[in-house]
């Protein structure tokens, strides 16, 4: 997406140019050809109702976290330290990092494991704005953030969810 103020080319779905920071978050967005579009390039991602997220310290050992996801029906924890998120563990970090060898890694600190500074958004972003980041960086889960405070977490089932509520009749699920 080309920036109209300097001509730096930035990759889509970025609010600001990378070179000259001006706003560009209404450049580049494709006319709604219906509804379902147009809600989706309108409505926030506060409106997906973010999940509370699991909050685990970076030192929480890999044993606890399981079990404090497996209590709360969660598949993700925010790794806070001072309240500033610094990482994310998912079920896909757990199952890919750490469930062939459990018994070995059980009592490591997540921060072993954890993605590290993931990328986060804002709660009245897009939600179009937010599968674009999601698909981008090819993650299912990403936080929610409001003046540097983790507020919950949003995935890809939270977006199928609100298609689902919002346009049956569209989805087949009528």
């Amino acid at each position: 997406m080309k920036c109209p103020a300097c001509e730096h080319e930035n990759l889509p779905g970025t609010d600001h140019c990378a070179e000259c920071h001006a706003d560009l978050s209404d450049v580049g967005l494709p006319l709604a050809e219906d509804d379902l579009l147009a809600e989706l390039a309108s409505d926030k991602l506060s409106d997906l109702i973010p999940r509370t997220p699991v909050q685990l310290s970076p030192d929480t050992p890999v044993r606890e976290t399981i079990t404090r996801l497996a209590d709360s029906g969660r598949n993700c924890a925010l790794v806070v330290r001072d309240n500033v998120l610094v990482g994310i563990l998912t079920e896909r970090d757990i199952l890919m990092k750490i469930a062939l060898d459990y018994e070995a890694l059980a009592d490591r600190p997540i921060s072993d494991f954890m993605t590290p500074n993931p990328e986060s958004l804002g709660e009245q972003d897009n939600i179009a704005f937010g599968l674009n980041r999601m698909t981008a960086g090819d993650y299912r889960h990403v936080p929610i953030q409001e003046g540097g405070r983790p507020l919950g977490v949003v995935a890809v089932r939270d977006v199928l969810g609100y298609l689902v509520r919002r346009h049956p009749e569209q989805l087949g699920t009528a």
